[in-house]
């Protein structure tokens, strides 16, 4: 939830951070009900989404609900708002007005990213494992252009290299 507060720095004053807040809250709480009461991840997973989606419609787009429940103009209007606010941080400059279309943009990935890092820090049980089979390039097979430590030292000239730059190991790719 810290690590939402310095992008209020990135909106004109306005009610950015009761938005983030309120975000991040939920997104803790329902993930911490679901493991209360043992719920399996995806299914915390499944129920952080639709607790994302009710907390968006009910804070933005309120008309679109039936009652308490979001209906599928809601789901229209969300998709749209999260497109118009993604446009939004693509030609705004710094700092940007709180428009609703960007607060649903990024309540959505503040919500996300908290759910994101609750699940690597508790549900997996080694927050390490998380975040390393979470990167993309964590690949067998080094991609052309791809400049990893084992084909570099398997390509120098080793030792030679290594004098040559006073200690530091150098790193020479050819392209594969």
């Amino acid at each position: 939830m810290a690590a939402a507060l310095p992008l209020s720095r990135l909106f004109r004053p306005g009610g950015f951070s009761g938005v983030v807040l309120a975000a991040a809250l939920l997104s803790i709480g329902i993930s911490w009900l679901a493991r209360r009461f043992r719920i399996p991840a995806v299914v915390g997973l499944l129920l952080s989404v639709l607790g994302l989606f009710w907390f968006l419609t009910g804070r933005f787009h309120a008309h679109t609900l039936w009652g308490i429940f979001p209906t599928p103009a809601s789901a229209t209007v969300l998709v749209h708002s999260v497109r118009e606010g993604v446009s939004q941080t693509i030609n705004y400059a710094v700092p940007v007005p709180t428009t609703p279309a960007l607060l649903t943009f990024v309540a959505a990935g503040v919500w996300m990213s908290a759910w994101l890092a609750d699940a690597a820090a508790l549900w997996v049980g080694n927050p390490l494992l998380a975040i390393a089979g979470s990167t993309p390039a964590s690949t067998s097979r080094p991609r052309p252009g791809f400049c990893s430590a084992r084909s570099a030292r398997a390509r120098n000239a080793g030792e030679r290299a290594k004098r040559a730059s006073g200690g530091a190991p150098v790193l020479r790719c050819a392209s594969h």
